[in-house]
């Protein structure tokens, strides 16, 4: 396994691993529905991103690939844990 693609991984782990916190205004928690709702679309980009990390095995991805699963997760409120981001950016421009 390549480095991009094990970060990649490690990503996708720690973006799911959060996905029950769920954003809301202060004072009001996410009903049933909305945390259903939530962690599905979170899993979603996770099962992309990791889908991104068997494409990384096989060849070079392009920035524009990563940035627009990272950034549906940004929309969701669902960044990636620690440094992941800067790492993978890294290792993108490595390639």
């Amino acid at each position: 396994m390549n480095e991009l693609a094990k970060l990649l991984r490690t990503m996708a782990t720690g973006c799911r691993d959060g996905a029950g916190l769920v954003p809301c205004a202060v004072g009001k928690g996410p009903n049933k529905s909305e945390q259903d709702e939530h962690i599905s679309a979170v899993h979603s980009a996770c099962d992309e991103l990791e889908e991104l990390a068997e494409t990384a095995e096989k060849r070079d991805i392009e920035m524009a690939e990563f940035t627009e699963i990272h950034n549906k997760l940004a929309r969701l409120k669902s960044p990636a844990p620690g440094d992941l981001f800067s790492a993978v950016v890294d290792e993108i421009a490595k390639q």
